[in-house]
């Protein structure tokens, strides 16, 4: 019961630090703080991982040890941040707040319901396959969607700057012909990345002999991970025309499909087919929005 309480009482640290440090982060952004931005997000993920060090080695059996570090560095980084920014945030008016409310509330169910995208292939490879190949193919999972998203971060927060200062300055026509250029570069990248991980595969997945098709499921991965960072450049022009309830009922649609699809196709194919799945619902995704996206663009 004990664990239970911290666990939970650790999560809620974590969703709360979490949740006003993007608030922070959206101010920062707002305001063109670019230095303070990257320095609070330095600053977070350098003390996550020290904390989560120093608390493994004086709490090492507690399962709160993660979610704890994670929060307490979200609040590092809230409180650099919050003494960064106030010179230069103004209080919002009541009609602002309003505004903020109807462009950003159906954009936390997206960020909630997002992860399910990306993660719920697990559980089915834990129901299918067990603990041990669930756990391996999670780090491939975690090595293939980080990485491709460390290697991609640079390319999607430069579109994002020059997407939004070109469509807040008016030129609407600009902002689609550079939304166009940072895809291509981005399906390039990806698509450079899928290539070498599938010929790396063998040489980077040699501890995983006991999980079958470990090279189909990274590759597969490789390519959801690739989708899905298209997926956010994807959804700019909604973002831009705040159409973001279209977003959230893409997202919500997108991982009701991968979750039926991870757990189908991983009772006939294994790891590879939760892989698989995974991908359909980033795909469902890109298709929807890419849908909408024409009609936005021609109502």
């Amino acid at each position: 019961m004990g664990g239970s309480v911290d666990l939970a009482a650790a999560g809620g640290l974590y969703a709360a630090t979490f949740s006003y440090n993007s608030t922070q982060l959206a101010a920062a952004q707002a305001v063109q703080a670019n230095d303070a931005f990257n320095r609070s997000e330095i600053l977070r993920s350098l003390s996550q991982v020290a904390i989560t060090l120093l608390l493994a080695q004086v709490a090492p059996r507690y399962g709160s040890v993660l979610l704890l570090a994670a929060g307490t560095s979200c609040l590092l980084a809230t409180s650099y941040l919050a003494v960064r920014l106030r010179p230069r945030t103004e209080r919002a008016s009541t009609a602002q707040v309003r505004a903020f409310g109807r462009y950003g509330a159906p954009l936390s169910v997206w960020a909630a319901v997002s992860t399910m995208v990306l993660y719920v292939d697990r559980f089915a490879v834990a129901h299918f396959s067990g603990a041990q190949i669930a756990g391996q193919y999670a780090a491939i999972s975690d090595l293939a969607i980080r990485g491709v998203g460390m290697l991609t971060f640079p390319i999607v927060m430069a579109s994002h700057a020059q997407l939004m200062s070109t469509y807040n300055g008016g030129d609407i026509v600009s902002a689609h012909r550079a939304l166009r250029k940072w895809t291509l570069v981005l399906i390039a990248l990806v698509s450079s990345v899928v290539v070498v991980g599938y010929v790396a595969a063998p040489y980077a997945l040699r501890g995983l002999a006991s999980m079958p098709d470990a090279r189909t499921a990274l590759t597969l991965l490789l390519c959801t991970a690739g989708v899905w960072q298209l997926a956010l450049l994807a959804h700019k022009v909604h973002e831009m025309e705040r159409r973001t309830i279209a977003m959230m009922i893409a997202i919500v649609t997108a991982a009701a499909g991968g979750a039926v699809g991870s757990f189908a196709l991983t009772a006939f194919f294994g790891p590879a087919g939760a892989a698989a799945g995974t991908l359909c619902g980033a795909l469902i995704y890109v298709l929807i929005i890419s849908i909408h996206r024409r009609r936005i663009s021609t109502s």
